[in-house]
């Protein structure tokens, strides 16, 4: 029979182990830009800038999550090239995404291999998107709309929550 006490104090050292580990991840996942400082929103139009001239990161990235490079270069297509249908005042208007420097941190991370698992719902969310953009013609907010209502959702706050890849 285990003893009360003992256990007790047992799962209050692991709790204080597992906050103080989740406190480390939270501040060592990396990013290139910092979505609250107002420069950094401009600073992504540069990155996706650099990322669209990259022809290295498909490969790594398939790499990195063990991915086919016609599904990475889907999503690297529907991300940073491709122009999407917005409906504004009942008039279609086609336009790339707007630069957004979460959408940055998760593609450099995904890049250099230190992801963590919202990367790859991003990833994921983004794959499925496009996948019912084209095939169902749909246009980007009944594509998104699906694309969570099928489960794959995205939450870039995770990142910096100490959850891991």
């Amino acid at each position: 029979m285990i003893n009360e006490d003992i256990f007790n104090t047992y799962l209050s050292s692991l709790d204080a182990i597992l906050s103080e580990e989740s406190e480390l991840k939270r501040r060592t996942v990396r990013s290139v830009l910092d979505q609250n400082d107002a420069d950094s929103w401009d600073d992504a139009v540069k990155h996706y800038d650099a990322i669209r001239q990259d022809i290295t990161d498909i490969e790594r990235i398939c790499v990195n999550i063990s991915e086919a490079r016609r599904v990475v270069n889907r999503v690297k297509d529907h991300v940073f090239f491709r122009e999407h249908t917005f409906i504004v005042d009942d008039i279609a208007v086609k336009r790339r995404f707007d630069a957004d420097p979460e959408i940055v941190n998760a593609w450099s991370r995904l890049t250099e291999g230190d992801h963590v698992s919202s990367d790859l719902e991003l990833f994921k969310h983004e794959q499925v998107e496009s996948i019912l953009e084209r095939r169902k013609g749909l246009d980007y907010v009944q594509a998104h709309t699906e694309t969570v209502k099928l489960g794959f959702n995205w939450n870039p706050e995770e990142a910096y929550d100490g959850d891991s890849g």
